[in-house]
C-alpha cells in the first residue's frame, strides 16, 4: 500500500496526519500489508512523520520515485540524481528571471534566500532550507531534484513552459499548486512502487495506491487499485478506480473498506 503524504495523508500546512487515518495505517500493517509512503519530500521529513505516527520501519518513496529508503536504514535501497548539465540549466533559468528555487542534495535544501517559499516548506515538512546566496555556486552538489515555488497563477504558467523546454530530458511536475519539481527523466513514484513491489515480492496487481495531484498520477496509474482524494483535480481523479469520500479522516474510511474489512476490491 502506497500513500502520497501532502494533500493525501497531511491535508494541512502543519504537517499533522488525523489520529484515525495513523491508527488504520498502524492497522494495515499490524495485518501483514507493507506499508509505503510515496512523497515529493525528502526522506528524511517523511521518516519523522512515520515515527511520530508510529511507523518507524516504513517503505519510503521520496523525491517524488527518486529515492526509496526503508526508515531505519543508512543508505537507500535506490536513488536517482540529476545529471550537472540540466541541474545547471534549471538553476541558470532561476537566476535570470529571478525564480525561487530549492536545490535538494543529500539532506540538505539549499536556497538563496529565506523567503515566505522558504518558510511555507519549512512550516509544511519540518525542513529548514539552508541560505546560500547564489545557486550557481553550489551546483557541485549533486542534485536529486529541484523544486521551484511560487503564486500558483503564475507556475501554472512556468510549468507549462517548462515541461515543453525540458521534455524528454527531465520529469517536470507539480505537486501542489504552488510547487513544480524538476527531477531525473526516469524518476516518479510510479517507477518507484514497480521496482519496490518487485523486490519485496508483491505483484502490481495486489498493490493499493492513495494520491490526490498530478504527481501522483503515475503512482495511480502503476497500482492494482487506485484511491484519489476528493480534493483532486479531475485528471488525477480520472486515473483511479475509486474517489475517497470528503470527510475528516478520508484514508481510514477508504483503508477500512477495502483492507480492513477483508476486501481487495469495493462493493
Amino acid at each position: 500500500m502506497a500513500i502520497d503524504l501532502d494533500g493525501t495523508l497531511v491535508r494541512n500546512d502543519e504537517n499533522r496526519v488525523e489520529a484515525e487515518d495513523a491508527e488504520a495505517i498502524r492497522k494495515v500493517q499490524a495485518a501483514g500489508v507493507h506499508v509505503v509512503i510515496a512523497t515529493g519530500r525528502p526522506h528524511k521529513s517523511a521518516e519523522e512523520l512515520l515515527r511520530r505516527i508510529g511507523l518507524p520501519d516504513a517503505y519510503v518513496i521520496s523525491f517524488n520515485g527518486a529515492m526509496v529508503k526503508r526508515c531505519g536504514d543508512d543508505k537507500p535501497l535506490m536513488h536517482l540524481t540529476l545529471s550537472p548539465e540540466l541541474a545547471r540549466e534549471v538553476v541558470e533559468m532561476a537566476v535570470h528571471r529571478h525564480l525561487y528555487l530549492l536545490y535538494f542534495s543529500g539532506d540538505e535544501i539549499y536556497v538563496t534566500h529565506m523567503s515566505k517559499w522558504g518558510w511555507i516548506y519549512w512550516k509544511r515538512t519540518g525542513l529548514r532550507p539552508e541560505p546560500a546566496g547564489d545557486l550557481r555556486g553550489i551546483l557541485s552538489a549533486e542534485a536529486t531534484k529541484i523544486v521551484m515555488m511560487d503564486e500558483p497563477e503564475r507556475l501554472a504558467r512556468l510549468a507549462k513552459e517548462c515541461e515543453q523546454r525540458w521534455s524528454g530530458r527531465l520529469y517536470v511536475t507539480p505537486s501542489r499548486p504552488d510547487i513544480l519539481e524538476f527531477m531525473p527523466l526516469s524518476a516518479n513514484k510510479g517507477a518507484a512502487l514497480s521496482w519496490l513491489a518487485e523486490r519485496l515480492g508483491v505483484p502490481l496487481a495486489e498493490t493499493l495506491a492513495l494520491g490526490d495531484s498530478r504527481n501522483d498520477i503515475p503512482l495511480l496509474e502503476a497500482a492494482g487499485f487506485a484511491v484519489a482524494m476528493a480534493s483532486a483535480d479531475d485528471t488525477t481523479k480520472g486515473c483511479a478506480d475509486m474517489v475517497a469520500a470528503d470527510a475528516q479522516a478520508p484514508v481510514a474510511e477508504v483503508l477500512h473498506k477495502l483492507v480492513l474489512a477483508g476486501s481487495a476490491r469495493p462493493s
